[in-house]
């Protein structure tokens, strides 16, 4: 489990917070009820949240001298590493009005992290780490749970076992199995879709420093999941493509003054590779494809 470290700015006042008011920021903070709706945690912003998976909640807000202040809760270990590694940096807050007890009011509805953030000038988000342990004991059975037995294959036996000892009929103990399952799922679906994300945003990164191009993405994609570090190193070691190289990238055009010549018209017209170094062609090639 990770939490955040105590409360961290999320919003703040100024020339960039629109038309929220101080009043606002007050009631915000007053209104906030987890029962009512505890605000989650996405990545990037996007108009429709229905399929985006959650990847942690906003446990409190507190408000103080123009600042808003929240605490976390429930923040998985993978969004942990994007803030670790600096992948996202910033809060930002996304602020409905909603219909409570009869009353519109102003409520905060998620908050994302992103790297352009409206508010500037709010601190990085930081995370701290802690191993959690709990134990539930019966008289004859004792069982703990942290990060270090989450994969034991006998953990079902032992939750059975201690099911049993404290009265729990084999289909309530099913149930409860059934339930955990469940979980597990959810939580591994999560990750699985977070962990395809934070590989996209590594892809289009790369594209974006041209190192590659996006003809490359799809043969990279599998290397790049498997092995972060090592993807990460490898895009790292690679020059500028030269085909993103003005200096190196001097257009011919068709006879006649027409357009410029691509990979497409020399395979209409092979004769036009002698207008063309091996080099250029190459460059021409990785644009077509």
């Amino acid at each position: 489990m990770y939490q955040m470290n105590n409360l961290q700015p999320i919003f703040r006042l100024g020339p960039d917070a629109g038309d929220i008011t101080d009043a606002d920021l007050i009631e915000i903070a007053s209104n906030y009820d987890i029962a009512y709706h505890q605000a989650p945690i996405f990545i990037g912003h996007a108009e429709n949240r229905s399929k985006e998976p959650s990847y942690g909640r906003v446990k409190a807000l507190k408000y103080n001298n123009g600042i808003l202040y929240a605490e976390f809760s429930d923040i998985l270990p993978e969004l942990s590493e994007l803030i670790k590694k600096g992948i996202y940096k910033k809060p930002s807050v996304e602020i409905g009005v909603y219909d409570k007890e009869g009353k519109e009011t102003k409520y905060l509805s998620a908050v994302s992290v992103t790297n352009v953030p409206k508010i500037k000038g709010l601190p990085d988000l930081k995370f701290q780490e802690f191993k959690s342990i709990k134990s539930f004991s019966s008289d004859n059975t004792e069982l703990y749970f942290s990060n270090n037995n989450k994969n034991n294959k006998n953990m079902d036996e032992l939750i059975k076992k201690f099911a049993s000892s404290i009265g729990c009929n084999e289909s309530d103990t099913n149930e409860i199995l059934k339930y955990a399952e469940s979980k597990i799922s959810n939580l591994e679906k999560a990750a699985k879709e977070l962990k395809s994300k934070l590989t996209k945003v590594k892809l289009d990164s790369a594209v974006a420093s041209k190192k590659i191009t996006p003809a490359q993405i799809e043969s990279l994609t599998a290397f790049a999941e498997s092995e972060p570090e090592k993807f990460a190193q490898y895009i790292e070691s690679l020059p500028v493509l030269d085909i993103f190289d003005d200096s190196k990238n001097k257009s011919k055009k068709l006879p006649g003054g027409g357009k410029e010549i691509t990979y497409a018209d020399i395979l209409k017209n092979p004769e036009l590779r002698k207008e063309f170094s091996e080099d250029d062609l190459s460059s021409l090639r990785l644009k077509h494809f």
